[in-house]
């Protein structure tokens, strides 16, 4: 699952530099683009972009992607 990105040992740098690619592509985006791209694929990309935000900048996570990290948890019997 994407959340598993959190647990990726990558360095950094590199992380900072596939946010910077991340967020120029989303800048060249037009609305025909996103009109066209299925809702999920965007849904996902955004949730990247959240990830990757999250471990570069320390930028909090949204609560809905708490939420659905405590009960993925659950649902593999991890402790929360």
């Amino acid at each position: 699952m994407i959340i598993d990105f959190l647990d990726l040992d990558l360095p950094k740098d590199e992380l900072a530099a596939a946010l910077k690619v991340l967020r120029a592509f989303k800048q060249c985006e037009s609305i025909e683009e996103y009109l066209l791209g299925s809702f999920s694929g965007w849904v996902k990309l955004e949730q990247f972009e959240e990830l990757l935000s999250h471990r570069v900048e320390g930028t909090p996570l949204k609560p809905d992607t708490l939420e659905f990290m405590e009960r993925l948890k659950r649902e593999r019997g991890q402790q929360p």
